[in-house]
């Protein structure tokens, strides 16, 4: 009896002391609000992190101020100014394999907070504008190395990242998973194609559940719309257009030299910090010739629905016509062709060029996939990159 006494007295206590690591808040640093320990768990391992959310003040293109949240993640033991991580555009959630990757090794993670439809809207807007005020203010965290910092980010994330490599000194290193390069190409003549084709298969009252972004998000109309959407020819791509038709919508009409601006494609050349950019060949949403025309697959177009095509048009004025690679100096990128059917357990990273560009080769593009349609992740290695550089 003694014995069983003992031993749910040792249960309470470590119940009891995980309430107060997993609830109940710290004191952070003194440039910041309270902490609240959590706990990250990976194949039966846990990770106490902190994790605290901070308000910033960014000036939008009209002038105006307007505020945003961070989420900034720290080692739980912390004996000396760490790297940074910036995850560009998007929230990076605690599920997240990367999160895990990141505070292992005892570095600071910071991503923006609750991304809204109205900050996808303006992501060559407002929303860069904030991911450049937020970048500026974790590099400034106290305990954070300024000299280390690294930025990452995938598809519209991937954007942004390309875009602070080339407006945001200071940056050492950075990974774009299945970035936009183009915005011409991506959002004002692909995704309208496919928000097209998507269309003309909805039904009417699909049409006129969807007319109302704000509908989305009632979680009745919600579970029906996803079904309908499932019966489209390009479903994931339909998804994506309720957020990022907006920002092609807004872009209309310009001239080549705004949309060069506003695109990595018109900055190539001043991203001057090592770069890993993995992207599939399956590619749906953003697809992989604005990064790197490959030819692997020349006939995947007669795979799209009818007049949709993945193809970058070379005609098309200036820079938009090339792809993000054909910018570059060729003695400093490696590209490097992976294919999915074989086991790969090497590094996507060659540190004797300053620029890797990863093919994942996973058959040609899949219209009813995302961004691959094999399910494989081509982060694994970004944290080993980031090891490499920082």
């Amino acid at each position: 009896m003694k014995k069983k006494a003992g031993a749910r007295r040792v249960f309470i206590l470590f119940l009891a002391l995980m309430l107060v690591f997993t609830v109940l808040p710290i004191k952070a640093y003194a440039d910041g609000p309270e902490e609240s320990i959590i706990i990250l768990r990976r194949e039966g391992a846990m990770l106490f992190t902190r994790l605290s959310y901070r308000e910033i003040p960014y000036a939008k293109q009209d002038g105006s101020v307007s505020c945003r949240r961070l989420k900034v993640y720290r080692p739980f033991i912390q004996n000396a100014p760490t790297p940074l991580i910036y995850n560009a555009h998007y929230e990076i959630g605690e599920t997240d394999e990367r999160l895990y990757d990141y505070l292992e090794r005892g570095w600071t993670v910071v991503s923006p907070c609750e991304v809204l439809a109205e900050e996808a809207a303006s992501l060559a807007g407002d929303d860069l504008l904030f991911n450049m005020a937020a970048l500026r203010y974790a590099a400034a965290l106290d305990g954070v190395d300024a000299t280390r910092v690294g930025v990452t980010g995938s598809s519209a994330g991937g954007y942004t990242a390309l875009m602070l490599g080339a407006f945001c000194p200071g940056i050492k290193a950075i990974v774009a998973d299945s970035p936009i390069t183009n915005l011409y190409f991506s959002l004002g003549v692909y995704l309208k194609s496919t928000a097209a084709a998507n269309s003309a298969a909805m039904s009417e009252e699909l049409k006129q559940l969807i007319s109302d972004p704000k509908l989305i998000y009632d979680p009745a109309v919600n579970a029906f719309v996803v079904s309908q959407l499932g019966l489209l020819p390009m479903p994931v791509a339909a998804e994506v257009a309720f957020s990022y038709l907006p920002v092609a919508d807004s872009l209309a009409g310009s001239d080549t030299a705004l949309y060069e601006f506003l695109s990595p494609i018109g900055h190539a050349e001043e991203i001057s910090c090592p770069l890993v950019i993995n992207h599939h060949t399956s590619d749906v949403l953003v697809p992989l010739d604005q990064v790197i025309r490959t030819g692997l697959y020349p006939g995947e177009d007669a795979l799209m629905p009818e007049g949709v095509s993945v193809r970058l048009d070379t005609k098309a004025e200036g820079r938009l016509g090339k792809s993000f690679y054909e910018l570059l100096d060729p003695a400093e990128v490696r590209v490097n062709h992976i294919p999915l059917t074989e086991a790969y357990d090497g590094m996507p990273y060659d540190s004797a060029f300053r620029i890797n560009i990863n093919v994942y080769d996973d058959g040609p593009v899949d219209p009813h996939a995302g961004h691959n349609s094999s399910g494989s992740r081509t982060d694994k290695a970004d944290a080993a990159f980031f090891e490499i550089i920082l």
